[in-house]
């Protein structure tokens, strides 16, 4: 699938479109906080820290498949979250963090710069990114 009305673009690093930070809570903390902190936020992801370093992530779907197997909304958020984190590096193409999203069938990627996780590149900053190139395709018709 391409998103991309020119080449050029496809070949912008993730850094240009990626949102800057990354909403973190404790893996210690309750599914039920979680879930009141993405809402709080308007999120629907939150990096899982243990001695603020990341040790896994936390999504919507995540949160559905705990409950759906039966973990109560007081379990700690360690017993649902994924453990195996996808990432890349900022300078990364937008092309080639988008097949890496699909080949891991992942909604969400943190991005990291110099060794550190600086942001997060999800699947509203592919609409939004979408939404702009349609806009400026409309204005230059």
């Amino acid at each position: 699938m391409k998103l991309f009305l020119n080449v050029e673009k496809a070949r912008i690093p993730i850094k240009q479109f990626m949102t800057r930070g990354i909403m973190g809570i404790d893996k210690n903390e309750t599914i039920k906080n979680a879930c009141k902190k993405m809402i709080e936020f308007g999120i629907s992801s939150l990096a899982v820290l243990e001695n603020e370093k990341i040790v896994g992530f936390l999504t919507k779907k995540d949160i559905i498949e705990g409950i759906a197997k039966g973990f109560s909304v007081d379990e700690k958020i360690k017993k649902i979250m994924s453990k195996n984190l996808v990432f890349c590096d900022s300078s990364v193409p937008i092309e080639e963090v988008l097949d890496i999203m699909a080949n891991f069938q992942v909604r969400h990627i943190l991005i990291k710069e110099k060794g550190e996780f600086i942001g997060i590149f999800s699947l509203k900053d592919i609409i939004d990114l979408q939404k702009f190139n349609l806009e400026t395709q409309i204005s230059s018709d």
